[in-house]
């Protein structure tokens, strides 16, 4: 196994504890603002610590990122670990046992290593570039359903203007007809890595950080799976990234309709 590959694992495993622990121990929904609570952002920031502390007690030299300074930092120098603490947030505070935790490894902007975490499920997505991608050590491979239909399919449903949710609704629409199970998570890491492991046919997220595409698409790939940017007649949509994940031949069929 790779050596970055048993200290990331290592570390995000301690880091999962801390989420577990709280996760049974703390009610959350007695603060105001919950999801920017100070206890929450101190729960947060205990998971950033742990991860921290293995990387450097491992590889001092290395970068700690976070979504707090990824988009100040130059990932294409050095070795980056880029650190998504908790996804999945409202899930977490509202006791809804699906969220996770990321490491990806960045060498000169290229992700070599990337490890997902759902620390509720004790379930570990990992993938080294052109080595493949497992889940608590078995092989994944993405879902081969081949049509565009039958299929489980997750979206976000982030709120737009009346403009920009016409646009939404047109890609949505695509996806809502030949008994397809429509699903709304609240994790994109965790969609991301089903999409992985074949849990789900179709992923559509719209304004998907960079953080966590570098983070997702190694897995996908590794998994035999792709990741393709939408583009729409709407300024707004084309001015962030709008992705679609899952087999090359469903992904075409989409595109193509």
């Amino acid at each position: 196994m790779h050596p970055m590959l048993n200290v990331a694992i290592s570390a995000i495993r301690k880091a999962g504890d801390i989420l577990l622990h709280n996760y049974e121990n703390i009610n959350l929904e007695n603060h105001d603002n919950i999801v920017n609570s100070i206890v929450l952002k101190k729960i947060i920031n205990n998971v950033k610590n742990v991860i921290i502390n293995v990387l450097n007690k491992f590889y001092p030299t290395h970068l700690f990122v976070n979504k707090n300074n990824f988009n100040k930092i130059d990932i294409k120098k050095g070795v980056l670990w880029v650190v998504n603490e908790l996804n999945g947030k409202n899930n977490f505070v509202k006791k809804f046992p699906h969220f996770a935790i990321s490491i990806a490894i960045l060498v000169k902007g290229e992700t070599k290593i990337s490890v997902i975490y759902d620390p509720m499920k004790n379930e570990l997505f990992t993938a080294v570039k052109g080595r493949g991608a497992q889940i608590n050590g078995y092989r994944m491979r993405c879902s081969n359903n081949k049509k565009l239909s039958n299929n489980h399919i997750v979206f976000n449903n982030k709120i737009f203007t009346d403009l920009q949710i016409k646009n939404y609704f047109q890609i949505i629409n695509k996806l809502c007809i030949n008994k397809n199970k429509i699903k709304v998570t609240g994790s994109t890491l965790l969609n991301l890595s089903y999409i992985a492991s074949g849990r789900i046919d179709i992923c559509i997220h719209f304004s998907i950080s960079k953080l966590i595409l570098v983070t997702s698409e190694l897995q996908v790939k590794e998994s035999g799976g792709f990741i393709n940017y939408l583009s729409s007649t709407n300024e707004f949509f084309n001015k962030h990234k709008n992705i679609i994940a899952g087999n090359s031949k469903i992904i075409n069929y989409f595109l193509n309709k």
